[in-house]
């Protein structure tokens, strides 16, 4: 019996030699979970490619999501801001596209850009305040 290491990330790869193993076959590689739990920040856009419905109403459902999941966000014409510790930021991207393939959306592109500060923080706010008026 294989125990995973809580919290830990496992990779499998197909055909790799195990340690002390002359043939092919599965290894398993275990990588513990070191993402910190500062702010950080994501642009997310959904650009529904479907002829059922408007595009806009795909869209829409998916700012709900974002609006349900309570993270802060910023709509804007193009995409949406959202902002949170890393965990919430990439289960909110997650959520969207679950709940698009959920509803039988027939086919989307997600473009998302995510910023990272290794060591604290990284907010909109702080990108842009010397911009606003």
């Amino acid at each position: 019996m294989e125990i995973k290491p809580e919290g830990s990330l496992v990779i499998i790869i197909p055909g790799l030699k195990a340690r002390g193993n002359s043939k092919p076959g599965i290894s398993k590689i275990f990588y513990k979970k070191i993402m910190h739990n500062y702010i950080i920040n994501a642009s997310i856009q959904i650009v529904p490619i479907v002829q059922d419905r408007h595009p806009y109403e795909w869209v829409d459902e998916a700012i709900a999501v974002i609006q349900q999941s309570g993270i802060k966000y910023e709509v804007g014409p193009f995409a949406t801001v959202i902002e949170g510790k890393y965990d919430d930021v990439m289960k909110v991207i997650n959520d969207i596209n679950e709940y698009l393939y959920s509803k039988n959306c027939n086919e989307w592109i997600c473009n998302a850009q995510i910023q990272v500060r290794s060591k604290g923080d990284i907010t909109g706010e702080e990108k842009t305040e010397k911009f606003v008026k």
